[in-house]
């Protein structure tokens, strides 16, 4: 009975995935569930393991190479975006017609929710975030970060921090830092 459930859940996902036509993605783990409103460009760059979920509305461009680990939900409306333009060529305002293609990679039993993750990235394994921005950055294992308002750029998250913000008042910016860092804020 038990063989027989698993060949039809194997048959379901098999028709699944050709009605959605993800027969191009690098690879798919089996089971995974993707939404059918879930986008993906570039297939043949997007690797799927297993057990992962792809909400609704999302979207994956995996021109520059995307990886995401097993166990990984992405809710609905998540954007990864493994290719960007080049912004340092100032004939081209407001940015370069040059394409820098650069891989993401999430990592195993992560939770993203309603986020951007630009290319570049690297996010270690039970990451939890969500109402984020995140670009060219690496996020540690452990890491939560959530409704941060502006886009994190060029920075790295260490083991279980956590970033969040606060209604709180007084207003005002918190910091624990280790020796040697260097923080900007603009």
């Amino acid at each position: 009975m038990r063989a027989i459930r698993s060949l039809l859940m194997l048959v379901k996902w098999k028709v699944k995935r050709r009605r959605q036509n993800l027969g191009a993605l690098k690879g798919l783990g089996v089971p995974s569930y993707i939404s059918e409103s879930a986008k993906f460009t570039y297939r043949e760059g997007v690797e799927i393991g297993r057990y992962c979920r792809i909400g609704k509305e999302c979207t994956i461009n995996g021109e520059g190479g995307v990886v995401i680990g097993e166990g990984t939900i992405l809710a609905p409306h998540v954007v990864v975006l493994s290719s960007s333009h080049e912004y340092d060529q100032e004939d081209y305002l407001p940015y370069g017609m040059a394409e820098s293609l650069r891989p993401v990679v999430i990592g195993e039993d992560c939770v993203l929710e309603n986020c951007f993750v630009g290319s570049y990235t690297s996010i270690a394994n039970s990451v939890s975030m969500s109402n984020i921005e995140i670009d060219h950055s690496v996020v540690l294992q452990g890491a939560t970060i959530s409704g941060i308002k502006r886009r994190i750029v060029d920075s790295l998250i260490g083991e279980r921090a956590k970033l969040t913000v606060t209604d709180h008042r007084p207003k005002a910016l918190r910091f624990m830092v280790g020796d040697d860092s260097k923080i900007e804020l603009t």
